[in-house]
């Protein structure tokens, strides 16, 4: 990226710490020995209509197909047998935003082991996670993306396919309504809905027990149309929660607490977020992620380590 976008800014003002541009880390680990070891996925997905890999430009709709040519910047080992849904094709984070993010946060945390990837899609983040880390949480509502965040790791080598841990839940039952059973008062509720707030209740239970060093999610933008906004308003338009729900349970997981968000969001709701969940005196690191001469969204940091970060 050209030097002249790099450059940081103090909100003195309000005590955040805005760092935007993207932040040199520390050099990359010795890379492990890479290899494919998977061959595909199971026969009741893959012929699945509703989950269908799009793996080919021929299999590809029109509303996706261009992002075919995007295809060895989301993977560099595509050719190798990365598989992605049609949605998956425009929403996997780029490879090398994701290596930087690995980088970055050992870099600041280099004792750090465990890492959550929430919402993990087609793996994007994960299969970089599974090279820094020893072990890598990986949660999503869909089973095809988890499938998918499995297979792609292991076409990147087996060692890093079993440092996963893949866990299918709904987090918009994480919120406290659910948590503490305050659901059980609403009317008409479903048995289903029952089974699936109990299961979120469990993994999120689990997850608050265990030593998560590091919580990230990327959440849903709601699609390539998330652009058309002047401002993407975080409270509304994120989804499965709003900004503020989102990270009330991600702080009760972590303290250090990563967000990839829209490059249009709003960074007034960023701040008032922080300053009501963490205090006045709290800071966020907000890092505007360029690609390609192109700004593809914000990395949003909390933890001490990260607000505290100076580029040398």
């Amino acid at each position: 990226m050209p030097q002249s976008k790099r450059r940081k800014l103090e909100k003195q003002s309000a005590n955040y710490l805005l760092d935007v541009g993207h932040d040199d880390a520390s050099p990359a680990p010795q890379q492990e020995p890479e290899t494919n070891t998977d061959t595909g996925i199971e026969s009741d997905i893959k012929n699945n209509e509703k989950y269908k890999i799009v793996a080919t430009k021929e299999d590809m709709p029109l509303n996706v197909k261009k992002y075919w040519k995007k295809r060895y910047s989301l993977f560099s080992k595509f050719d190798e047998g990365i598989i992605l849904t049609e949605e998956l094709w425009y929403s996997v984070t780029p490879e090398e935003i994701s290596i930087y993010l690995s980088k970055f946060i050992k870099h600041c945390f280099p004792d750090s082991s465990v890492i959550l990837d929430l919402f993990c899609g087609g793996g994007g983040n994960s299969v970089q996670f599974a090279k820094f880390f020893d072990k890598v949480i990986c949660i999503d509502i869909n089973p095809v993306n988890l499938k998918c965040t499995e297979h792609n790791t292991g076409v990147y080598g087996k060692n890093r396919k079993k440092k996963l841990e893949l866990y299918r839940c709904n987090w918009s039952y994480s919120t406290e309504h659910y948590i503490n059973n305050n659901y059980k008062n609403d009317e008409d509720i479903e048995e289903e809905t029952i089974k699936e707030i109990e299961t979120t209740a469990t993994v999120f239970e689990n997850l608050i027990e265990s030593k998560i060093d590091i919580a990230f999610a990327s959440p849903p933008w709601g699609g390539p149309d998330y652009s058309a906004e002047e401002v993407f308003d975080l409270q509304k338009s994120l989804y499965p929660l709003s900004l503020e729900e989102l990270l009330k349970g991600l702080f009760k997981i972590s303290n250090n607490v990563i967000l990839f968000l829209p490059r249009n969001s709003d960074i007034n709701q960023i701040q008032d977020a922080t300053t009501r969940l963490k205090g006045p005196e709290s800071k966020v690191r907000i890092s505007n992620i360029y690609l390609y001469e192109g700004l593809k969204g914000i990395l949003c940091f909390w933890g001490d380590a990260f607000t505290e970060y100076e580029r040398q």
